[in-house]
């Protein structure tokens, strides 16, 4: 589905998902050494960080020069300049292009890729995701829903140029009945979440391995102080207790079936 409009969005404090925990930008520079009117220059991002995964680039005239498109993950806001966006927010990057100016850009599109366990986590349906462009104001994109993995929806928009961009769901947080204590944490399979200021819970951070009492830990790591007790996870709990069921059921069997040979040669005994 492609949505055409392209309405204003005002400004608001919201910091975009951070569930790798980053500190400092990550950034993608491809170099281009000319781009063709009837070709465009595609671009494909190969950083696990950065959701942007593919850009299309198309000229209004032939560009004979050395070109260079850095894509820049910013972590959790923008810069200072530039207000936050009205929502809530995925990611934020901006798209840098040395050598090519914006007028000389007929048009673009960026495809990308959202992690469904933030969808879920913020109850957004996916058909409400956008890309959005700041250039003295933020606009909403043309955005379209592409297809999904087991873990990743796909999006492509459309733009006039490249800048700055944000990844986000025009859905705000509004509830009257809390979820949780802010500030809170908690495990999710393997997934850390944490309490909004809102009072709902929302997905922080992916662990590798597994999560513990609201923390990633890794393969290595020490279990946890039990009093010396042994402490069963779920599943082994489950295999314990189906273990103990199959027994009995052998048992019980057994010894129906060991009545069953007594009292049969019970009866072929002369004189019983």
């Amino acid at each position: 589905m492609t949505i055409e409009t392209n309405a204003n969005i005002t400004s608001a404090v919201r910091k975009s998902w951070n569930p790798e925990g980053l500190e400092e930008s990550v950034n993608f520079t491809a170099s281009i050494t000319s781009i063709t009117s009837e070709s465009p220059a595609i671009i494909g991002i190969n950083k696990t960080e950065i959701s942007v995964k593919n850009i299309e680039v198309r000229v209004r005239e032939d560009v004979e020069k050395d070109i260079s498109i850095t894509v820049t993950r910013i972590p959790e806001e923008p810069p200072e300049d530039i207000p936050n966006i009205t929502g809530i927010v995925y990611q934020y990057m901006e798209i840098e292009h040395e050598n090519l100016g914006n007028e000389e850009i007929e048009n673009a599109s960026i495809v990308f890729e959202v992690r469904k366990i933030w969808v879920t986590g913020n109850s957004i349906n996916k058909s409400d995701i956008y890309l959005a462009r700041y250039t003295d104001k933020w606009d909403k994109l043309p955005t379209e829903f592409l297809n999904e993995t087991g873990n990743v929806y796909y999006y492509r928009a459309a733009t006039p140029g490249l800048s700055m961009f944000a990844i986000f769901s025009e859905k705000i947080m509004v509830s009257m009945n809390v979820e949780c204590v802010p500030l809170d944490v908690k495990c999710e399979e393997n997934a850390v979440f944490e309490c909004s200021l809102e009072g709902l819970w929302q997905p922080k951070k992916i662990c590798s391995y597994a999560c513990r009492d609201g923390e990633c830990i890794q393969e290595d790591e020490p279990a946890p102080e039990t009093g010396g007790k042994t402490v069963l996870n779920p599943w082994e709990a489950y295999n314990l207790v189906m273990l103990f069921v199959a027994v009995i059921i052998v048992v019980s069997l057994l010894g129906a079936y060991l009545k069953f040979r007594h009292k049969r040669v019970m009866a072929e005994l002369p004189g019983v």
